[in-house]
C-alpha cells in the first residue's frame, strides 16, 4: 500500500467516502442539469489530475453558467479541489522559513535567473559539440538546483492560470511528468485563451517547455474552468473545437439554491487530493480495453446521443468523444477500487454499494456530456442545417447582436436575401429551435430556453439512479439521529 494510500485510509478513518460520493449525485435534486454537469466535472478534473495513468491526453471541459447569480455548481468543485487549486493563490505576505538546503527557497529572483544560467550553459555545452555522455555528467550538478529553483518561480504546476502558465524562457511550466491544467476563470485567461486561438495556435498545437531533464520537449495541456453563457459565444466555441485539444463543454441553466457546503466536503476534497496523487505517482497507464461497465440501457442512449450529435463536428471530434466515453469508464473503475482498498475487509453490501456508486457516477456524468454536446446546436453545430448552414448562422448572429427585428428589417439588413428565401431560412432555424417568430418579430432564442428544450427535442430519459434507496435510507435515518439529539 503506498504512502497516499494509507494516508487516505487515515484521513477517512471513521467516515464513509462511498455515502459522500452518493450525496454528490443527489445534492440538486431540482436542478438535473447543475447536478449532471458537477458530478462530470469532477471526473474530468480527476481525470486531468491523474496524469498519464488514464490517457495520453486528458479532456478538457468548460463550465457554462447559462443564467443564475450565484454558482453553487463552481463552488462545490473548486471545494474538491482545493488542494491542487492552493498553489495558484497569492503568495503569503511573510517569506517562507529558511532551508539550510535550499539557498534559493524564498527567493524567486534569484531562481528565476539561476535557472535561465542553466539554460544558457547547456546550450553553451551543445554548441561546441561535446558527446552527450560528457553533457550529461556536466550538467547533473545542475539539475540539482533546477529542481531546487522551479518551485521557487512556478508554485504551481499542477494547475495554473492559463496567462500565468506559459513563460517567456521556459515555455509552458508543468509537472515533472510533463502535464498541467489551465484554469480558465476571468477575463484574463479568458482573453489569453481568445489571442492564442486566434494569432498564437502554436502554443496549443505544439505546446512546448523545458522537462525537468533540461530538454526542451513536448507538454501535455488540458483546460478547466467556467466562463459565463454570454462569454460562450461562437465564436469561442468553433475556436476550441477547431484547436487540438479535445474540450467537452459543460452548460446548466440554474444555479441551485443556497444550500451551504457539502457536509462531507473536506472528505471529497481529501479523497481527490489523495486519489489522484496516488494515480500520478503510482499508477502505469491503463489500457481502455481492460475494464468496462455495462453500456446497455441509459448510458448506451447517451453514448448514442452523444456520438449522433457529434456528427457535425470538426475534425476527428466524433472519435475523441468515443475515446472518452470509453475512456471515462476507465476512471471510475479506478476510483471505486481505490475506495474499495481502503477498507480492510469489504463486506458484500460495500462491493454492492460501489457497483451501484461507478454506475451512478458513470451514467450521471454521461448524462452532463450529453447535454454539452446537444448544447453546441445553439452554434449550429450537430443540427443538419447543410449548405443551408453560412446563411442561417449569418441571419442567427445578426438577430442575436441586434435584437429582436421584424421580417420586413431582417431583410434589408441582410439585403442579398430574397422574401422566399428569408422565410425558409426562418422556418429552418425555428424547427431546430433556434429563433422565435411567433409575435410580431423574429428573435432569437436565449441560450437558457435552448438548453431548458434539450430533453423535449432529443431522447433523453431521466436516469434511475441505482443509489437512491441507500441514500434515502441514510437520510431518514439522518433525520432520526438529529430528532432523538433534540429530545
Amino acid at each position: 500500500m503506498s504512502f497516499e494510500q494509507i494516508a487516505w485510509t487515515m484521513a477517512a478513518k471513521g467516515k464513509d467516502p462511498v455515502r459522500a460520493l452518493t450525496g454528490l449525485l443527489h445534492r440538486f435534486p431540482e436542478h438535473d442539469m447543475s447536478r449532471c454537469q458537477l458530478v462530470a466535472s469532477l471526473l474530468l478534473s480527476m481525470w486531468q489530475l491523474g496524469g498519464r495513468t488514464f490517457s495520453p491526453t486528458a479532456p478538457s471541459f468548460l463550465l457554462i453558467k447559462a443564467s443564475g447569480e450565484k454558482d453553487a455548481v463552481w463552488q462545490a468543485l473548486t471545494g474538491m479541489l482545493k488542494s491542487p487549486l492552493a498553489p495558484i493563490k497569492a503568495a503569503p505576505a511573510e517569506p517562507p522559513p529558511a532551508d539550510p538546503n535550499n539557498m534559493f527557497r524564498g527567493k524567486p529572483e534569484l531562481s528565476r535567473e539561476t535557472m535561465q544560467a542553466i539554460i544558457a550553459r547547456l546550450k553553451n555545452l551543445e554548441q561546441r559539440g561535446l558527446h552527450p555522455p560528457v553533457i550529461e555528467a556536466e550538467m547533473m550538478r545542475w539539475r540539482e538546483q533546477w529542481c531546487q529553483c522551479k518551485p521557487e518561480v512556478f508554485p504551481a504546476t499542477e494547475i495554473n492560470h492559463y496567462f500565468k502558465a506559459h513563460d517567456p524562457d521556459f515555455g509552458w511550466v508543468t509537472h515533472a511528468d510533463d502535464h498541467i491544467s489551465l484554469l480558465i476563470h476571468g477575463p484574463k485567461s479568458e482573453a489569453e485563451l481568445r489571442r492564442d486561438l486566434q494569432d498564437e495556435q502554436s502554443k496549443l498545437h505544439h505546446p512546448q517547455g523545458v522537462c525537468d531533464d533540461l530538454s526542451r520537449w513536448d507538454k501535455k495541456l488540458a483546460l478547466m474552468g467556467r466562463i459565463t453563457g454570454k462569454s460562450w459565444d461562437t465564436s469561442l466555441a468553433d475556436g476550441l473545437l477547431g484547436g487540438p485539444l479535445p474540450v467537452v463543454f459543460l452548460p446548466y441553466l440554474s444555479t441551485p439554491p443556497e444550500a451551504g457546503p457539502h457536509p462531507d466536503a473536506g472528505l471529497l476534497a481529501s479523497m481527490v487530493t489523495y486519489f489522484t496523487r496516488h494515480q500520478r505517482n503510482h499508477c502505469p497507464p491503463a489500457r481502455t480495453d481492460l475494464h468496462g461497465l455495462p453500456m446497455d440501457g441509459e448510458p448506451e442512449i447517451y453514448a448514442d446521443l452523444i456520438l449522433r450529435s457529434s456528427a457535425g463536428l470538426p475534425g476527428d471530434r466524433r472519435f475523441g468523444l468515443q475515446l472518452l466515453i470509453r475512456e471515462l469508464q476507465l476512471v471510475v473503475s479506478r476510483l471505486c477500487v481505490w475506495l474499495l482498498s481502503a477498507e480492510p475487509k469489504p463486506s458484500a453490501s460495500q462491493v454492492e454499494a460501489l457497483n451501484h456508486l461507478s454506475r451512478d457516477l458513470y451514467v450521471t456524468a454521461l448524462r452532463g456530456i450529453a447535454y454539452g454536446v446537444a448544447a453546441l446546436g445553439f452554434h449550429g453545430r450537430g443540427i443538419g442545417l447543410g449548405s443551408d448552414k453560412t446563411a442561417a448562422m449569418q441571419i442567427l448572429t445578426h438577430l442575436r447582436t441586434a435584437g429582436p427585428c421584424s421580417r420586413r428589417d431582417l431583410q434589408r439588413k441582410l439585403y442579398w436575401l430574397d422574401a422566399k428565401e428569408r422565410d425558409r431560412l426562418l422556418a429552418r432555424l425555428e424547427e431546430a429551435s433556434l429563433v422565435s417568430t411567433a409575435g410580431r418579430h423574429v428573435e432569437a432564442v436565449p441560450l437558457g430556453d435552448y438548453l431548458m428544450g434539450i430533453p423535449g427535442r432529443l431522447r433523453f430519459p431521466q436516469p434511475t439512479l441505482a443509489t437512491t434507496t441507500a441514500y434515502k435510507a441514510g437520510m431518514e435515518k439522518a433525520t432520526a439521529a438529529q430528532a432523538g439529539a433534540m429530545t
